[in-house]
């Protein structure tokens, strides 16, 4: 009967340290994941999110590129910037944090473009006027300036995606293009500029 006894609670205690090695491992890769700032990829998931806040829009809708094809210029998304929270049933929640993400999902990416190209695999890119990049640093932060700056990615499938410190009312954007895809960026000339207005 003692044994028996004896066997029962160690089984028990052999489950609960099961369960908490378990446990624990699986919450430290999801913390270590949830830590990270993270962007939705849709204005669904935002919104499912409630970290969603509006849209900016352009003042002309398509520029020319150096061949006369065109680009389509859709409204822009914002969102908080936001992190996943862990709950003792290791359930995620957004939770906003400081900060912005800016998505503009330009819709004429060139058709070769898919999921597993490399960031900018094409001619032509966005980069923020010396005017709105200073517009959208947060002088009252302890952060070193270049932290500050955003960095303006493409991401094949979203569009074009930008991390934020401050929402001015106008973001201007430079479009540059360069001679072809085997050219380098820092060869790209400007062809036209974009300006976005807040629109919440």
């Amino acid at each position: 009967m003692k044994l028996k006894k004896v066997l029962i609670y160690s089984s028990i205690i052999l489950i609960l340290v099961i369960f908490a090695i378990y446990y624990k491992i699986n919450h430290d890769i999801l913390s270590y994941y949830a830590e990270k700032p993270q962007k939705s990829l849709s204005i669904e998931q935002s919104k499912h999110l409630g970290v969603y806040l509006g849209e900016y829009k352009p003042l002309k809708r398509r520029v020319l590129l150096q061949d006369n094809s065109s680009i389509y210029i859709p409204n822009a998304w914002i969102e908080r910037s936001w992190q996943t929270e862990l709950d003792f049933f290791l359930k995620a929640t957004a939770t906003p944090i400081e900060g912005f993400n800016f998505t503009l999902p330009l819709l004429t990416d060139p058709p070769n473009t898919t999921a597993n190209d490399p960031p900018l695999s094409f001619d032509y890119g966005l980069d923020l006027t010396p005017e709105s990049l200073y517009s959208t640093l947060d002088k009252s932060t302890s952060l070193p300036l270049i932290e500050q700056y955003p960095a303006l990615r493409h991401i094949p499938g979203l569009g074009f995606q930008l991390y934020l410190h401050k929402l001015p009312d106008v973001l201007v954007f430079q479009l540059i293009q360069k001679e072809s895809s085997k050219k380098r960026w820092e060869e790209a000339t400007v062809i036209d500029e974009i300006e976005m207005v807040r629109n919440f």
